[in-house]
C-alpha cells in the first residue's frame, strides 16, 4: 500500500467513526434525558389500598421493571459496541505507528522514526555540500597540473630544438670546410695521381653530410610536432577532467535537490502522520467517555430497577 492509498484509507476511517460516534452521542443523550425523567419522578409509597388497586398497581410495576430491564439489556449491548469501537480505535491507532510492511519502501514508517530519517538526510545534504566546496580546489589542481606538464612539455623540446639546431650549423661548417678542401683539389694542378681519389672522397663525403643535415631538420621539425601534439593531448585531457568534474558537481547538485525534496516529504508525512495520530487519540478519547457514559446510564438504569424492585416487593 502506498503513502497516499493509506492516508486516504485513514481518513476514511477517521470521518466514518466521526460519523457513527455523532449519532450514538445523540441517541444516548436521549435514552439518558429519558431515564433522568424517570429517576426524577418521586417515589410514591405504597398505602393501604383495596386488592384491585394493588393488582393494578402490581402490574403497573411489573410493566416497568420490564422496561427497565429491556432498556438495560439494550444499553449494555451498546455498551458492548463501544467497547469494541473503542478497541478498533486503540488497534487502528497501534498500526498507524507501525510500519505496514518492512519490505515495502514506500510503507508509512513509525512516528519516531520521521526525526531519525530527517537527520540522516540533512546529514548527507551536508556531507554533499562539503563536496562541493572542495571541487573548486580540485578545479585548480587539474589546471595546475596541467600548465605544469605543458610548461615541462614546452621546456624539454626547447632544449631538444636548440641542440638540434647546434648540430645543423655545426654540420653547416663541416660541409664548407668539405667544400673549400674539394674546390682546393679540384683547381691543384699538383698530385695528379691523389687529385681524382681525393675528390670522389670529399665528393662522397659532402653527400652524407648534407644528408645529416637534412636528417637533423627533419628530427628538428619531430620535435615541434611531438611537442605540439603533446601539447594538444595535455589539454584534451584537461578538458576531459574538467567535463567529468562539472558532471560529477551537476550530478551532486541533482542528488542534493532531491534529498531536500525528500525532506520535505518527510516533514509533510511526519505532520501528517501527527495530525492522524491526534485525531485518533481524541478519537480515542471520545469513545472512552461515550463508554463512560453508557456505563452511568446502566447504573442508573440498574438503580431504577432496584428501586422498582423494592417498590413490588412493597406491594406484595
Amino acid at each position: 500500500m502506498t503513502r497516499k492509498n493509506l492516508f486516504y484509507a485513514i481518513i476514511a476511517f477517521v470521518v466514518g467513526v466521526s460519523v457513527w460516534l455523532f449519532y450514538v452521542n445523540r441517541e444516548m443523550r436521549e435514552t439518558q434525558s429519558l431515564i433522568l425523567q424517570q429517576a426524577e419522578r418521586p417515589t410514591r409509597t405504597v398505602a393501604a389500598v383495596p386488592e384491585t388497586n394493588l393488582a393494578v398497581e402490581r402490574a403497573r410495576v411489573q410493566s416497568e421493571i420490564t422496561v427497565l430491564q429491556q432498556q438495560i439489556s439494550d444499553e449494555r449491548t451498546k455498551l458492548q459496541n463501544q467497547q469494541r469501537l473503542l478497541e478498533e480505535i486503540r488497534a487502528r491507532t497501534q498500526n498507524s505507528m507501525q510500519n505496514q510492511n518492512p519490505n515495502n519502501s514506500s510503507a508509512i514508517p513509525p512516528q519516531g522514526s520521521y526525526g531519525t530519517q530527517l537527520r540522516s538526510t540533512s546529514n548527507q545534504i551536508q556531507d554533499f555540500l562539503e563536496d562541493l566546496q572542495g571541487f573548486d580546489r580540485i578545479q585548480e589542481d587539474i589546471n595546475q597540473h596541467a600548465s605544469d606538464l605543458m610548461r615541462d612539455q614546452t621546456s624539454q623540446a626547447q632544449m631538444l630544438k636548440e641542440q638540434l639546431d647546434q648540430d645543423i650549423r655545426n654540420m653547416e661548417a663541416a660541409v664548407r670546410e668539405t667544400q673549400q678542401e674539394w674546390t682546393f683539389w679540384v683547381y691543384n694542378g699538383n698530385y695528379i695521381n691523389e687529385k681524382t681519389a681525393r675528390l670522389s672522397e670529399l665528393q662522397t663525403l659532402l653527400e652524407t653530410q648534407r644528408q645529416q643535415i637534412e636528417v637533423l631538420k627533419q628530427q628538428r621539425a619531430d620535435v615541434s610536432a611531438q611537442a605540439l601534439a603533446n601539447t594538444q593531448a595535455i589539454q584534451s585531457e584537461k578538458q576531459q577532467a574538467l567535463q567529468d568534474l562539472q558532471q560529477t558537481r551537476l550530478d551532486i547538485r541533482d542528488e542534493i535537490a532531491a534529498l531536500r525534496q525528500e525532506m520535505v516529504q518527510l516533514q509533510q508525512a511526519q505532520s501528517q502522520a501527527q495530525s492522524n495520530q491526534s485525531t485518533l487519540s481524541s478519537q480515542i478519547r471520545q469513545a472512552q467517555e461515550n463508554v463512560r457514559r453508557q456505563q452511568e446510564q446502566i447504573r442508573v438504569l440498574e438503580s431504577n430497577l432496584q428501586q422498582k424492585n423494592e417498590e413490588l416487593s412493597l406491594i406484595r
